[in-house]
């Protein structure tokens, strides 16, 4: 069951105090559709948004949340992008030796949707933090620019190609597709480490968890 607290916000707009309903914990179970509706307004950033009751103003406030995707057997803890390194380290030293799945922390939405996105396709975000490498890489090659974010969004069956997004300075945003046979191919060659508790893994730090021959 989802944990909830309410807390006393106030309007940055009329300066009214109301009540605002944070989850410190959202278990996600895909046979119950109140799930489905949390994991869409996750997804759309909604679950933030709070409305003020008095001059309707909306504002975001962002808080610390732990996502259990009981189905696919993983956890997220989301923080916002301004979270401290102290906040960082005391997710990290949470025991959970007993748990079975895959641990993470997300700092920002992005990192949150591109894990989501991950775990939910059943992939492995070591390769897929690889495969960022390669497009990065291939964009200096290429001489073009690189996006300010790169979001894995999913597998298009059709073409059978790994989608991601990228997310320029601006916030616009474009598709990229590359062949699904590099992630076999990258699972094929890399030696993982075994990941111990939440950990941020991402572009800069993937390579920590990779065995060097």
């Amino acid at each position: 069951m989802s944990k909830i607290h309410i807390e006393k916000v106030t309007c940055p707009n009329c300066n009214y105090i109301g009540e605002y309903k944070v989850y410190d914990s959202i278990n996600i179970n895909d046979e119950m559709s109140i799930n489905k509706e949390f994991k869409n307004k996750i997804i759309d950033h909604s679950l933030f948004l709070y409305t003020c009751s008095k001059c309707n103003s909306k504002f975001y406030v962002e808080y610390p949340c732990l996502y259990n995707d009981i189905n696919n057997n993983f956890m997220i803890w989301y923080l916002p992008d301004n979270a401290t390194k102290t906040e960082i380290d005391n997710i990290k030293k949470v025991d959970m030796r007993t748990y079975k799945g895959t641990l993470r922390i997300a700092i920002g939405q992005y990192s949150f949707l591109d894990k989501l996105n991950v775990f939910e396709n059943k992939m492995d975000d070591l390769i897929i933090e690889s495969i960022k490498d390669f497009i990065v890489s291939k964009l200096q090659t290429e001489q073009k620019s690189i996006p300010n974010q790169i979001i894995f969004n999913g597998i298009n069956v059709e073409n059978k190609t790994l989608e991601f997004i990228f997310i320029n300075d601006n916030n616009t945003s474009k598709m990229y597709n590359v062949p699904r046979e590099l992630y076999v191919e990258i699972n094929n060659q890399l030696k993982e480490k075994e990941v111990k508790g939440f950990e941020i893994i991402d572009r800069k730090s993937y390579y920590n968890y990779i065995e060097n021959d």
